[in-house]
């Protein structure tokens, strides 16, 4: 690599840490900082993050990359992050602490709306039903709860965007973003004066909103000083974490799908059109390649309840030995289910008071099936979402895999038996971040739109079969998971 050539940055703020990556525009990644955090939990049900705190670590990310890699060599800045709701004062700072999707606290708050709205119409225009995580019910709540913080707020954000605003001094959010907030027309991409006024947020507090790969302004001076990168480099608007690693798989061809496997699996396809579910049980968001949209949703802990089986229960984070013993297990793990939704259930049941289950214990299972039934269990998660995408007549016949599960052969492999369906496992292991530089390549003018920069820098992949001997087994167990989370749910949670 010449030392003239141009780098693209992608930083990525998730639930469990934040990762600043610095990619040539082949997509090959040449250096890497990441550092680790944890939501605040201070009540049951609650979730916070210190958007100020993550905005130092932002800088920590940078000092880091910069002992390795001049950074005066970036062309352009991307971000993704998980969706939070976040107030600013009239200076731009923090009025609470941020708000983010792993929160419950607005339930009441979404159960109103969804009754005050009609989810007739919250699928015709918001392109989904209401749930805590929304920051129309976050909001809703804050007003309840802390209204001397809603009198106090000039305007309403993200964490994604605040960093923004602290890189380029301009506050602006993306279409992705926008689309989970149930304020939004997804199918106009514009704010919705109805539901601004049935969720009682003036439509003055809404930052603008721009196609992710737009610019929304260049590096500061005082910013380059601080941390090495060129002033004025173009920050793009980015957008939510899930959305973006869709696109970091290459994720720009109606008729295929990518999973995030994560902490949550985030699962989408690719349409030419906007598609709304008439439940509300998919999410239809704007895409972040532009004329471009999706539908699927984000997920229960798929991967979060396996890191808490290994944490509080195997008695190892040793996940490759894990996988050699869940591979010894034969499908469907000698009858034993599991239910991994730890903070409910996400798309497409939408039902924050569901919780996770081992069901179907005996005396004879041991770890290695425990393991099995985690990962089968996510794989029929994810296998319920892609059902009730092609129940609405979108096609879906390949299946890229990215996120931290991709690294394991059993869970690909398992992943394709329980879908039916090709698994493209892509090479990048970061691919939120790959996502905020390919965008950001675009804000770079490196490639003229955002198929050509995906195109240049997401590999081929590794295409992994379903394996015809185990279709009916495989069957017999999605067909047994449905049943027995309808009956846990329908029960009703314990006290």
């Amino acid at each position: 690599m010449r030392q003239k050539d141009p780098l693209l940055l992608g930083i990525d703020i998730g639930t469990s840490g934040g990762r600043a990556l610095l990619f040539e525009p082949t997509g090959r990644p040449v250096a890497q900082a990441s550092r680790p955090w944890a939501p605040h939990l201070p009540r049951p049900e609650w979730a916070e993050l210190d958007a100020e705190a993550v905005w130092k670590a932002l800088g920590l990310l940078l000092q880091e990359l910069a002992g390795r890699v001049p950074l005066h060599r970036v062309a352009g800045v991307g971000i993704s992050a998980q969706l939070t709701t976040l107030l600013l004062d009239a200076t731009g700072g923090p009025v609470l602490p941020a708000i983010p999707w792993l929160d419950r606290r607005a339930s009441a708050e979404a159960a109103h709306l969804q009754r005050e709205v009609g989810q007739g119409r919250l699928a015709e225009v918001a392109g989904r039903r209401a749930a805590p995580e929304r920051p129309a019910a976050v909001l809703r709540w804050i007003q309840r709860h802390e209204p001397a913080a809603w009198e106090r707020t000039a305007s309403i954000s993200t964490v994604k965007d605040f960093l923004v605003l602290r890189l380029t001094g301009k506050l602006a959010t993306d279409e992705p973003h926008a689309s989970y907030s149930l304020l939004f027309d997804v199918g106009k991409k514009c704010w919705d004066a109805g539901l601004c006024g049935l969720a009682d947020v003036p439509p003055s507090r809404l930052p603008d909103v721009l196609p992710s790969p737009a610019v929304v302004g260049g590096i500061r001076e005082s910013v380059a000083r601080e941390t090495g990168l060129p002033a004025g480099i173009p920050v793009v608007a980015g957008g939510p974490d899930g959305t973006l690693a869709t696109l970091g798989a290459g994720l720009t061809t109606p008729g295929m799908a990518a999973d995030v496997a994560g902490t949550t699996d985030v699962v989408f396809a690719c349409l030419a059109r906007p598609r709304m579910d008439p439940t509300g049980g998919l999410v239809t968001n704007a895409h972040a390649c532009p004329g471009q949209w999706v539908l699927g949703g984000p997920t229960t802990t798929t991967g979060g309840a396996l890191t808490w089986f290994a944490e509080h229960v195997a008695g190892t984070t040793d996940f490759a030995a894990l996988d050699r013993e869940a591979a010894e297990i034969a499908p469907g793990s000698d009858g034993l289910l599991c239910l991994p939704a730890l903070v409910g259930e996400r798309t497409p049941l939408w039902d924050p008071q569901a919780r996770g289950a081992f069901v179907g214990l005996t005396l004879g299972h041991r770890r290695g099936h425990l393991t099995r039934a985690l990962l089968e269990g996510g794989a029929c998660i994810v296998r319920r979402v892609v059902q009730a995408i092609v129940r609405l007549g979108e096609r879906v016949e390949e299946v890229r895999l990215v996120g931290g599960a991709a690294g394991s052969d059993l869970t690909a492999q398992i992943r394709a038996d329980v879908l039916g369906l090709p698994i493209r496992r892509m090479p990048v292991r970061e691919a939120s971040a790959l996502g905020a530089a390919i965008l950001a390549a675009v804000g770079a003018g490196l490639f003229s739109d955002v198929p050509a920069a995906a195109q240049a820098m997401t590999g081929a992949g590794e295409l992994i079969q379903p394996r015809a001997e185990h279709r009916a087994r495989y069957d017999e167990v999605f067909a047994a998971f449905d049943r027995v989370s309808e009956a846990l749910r329908s029960a009703g949670r314990i006290p």
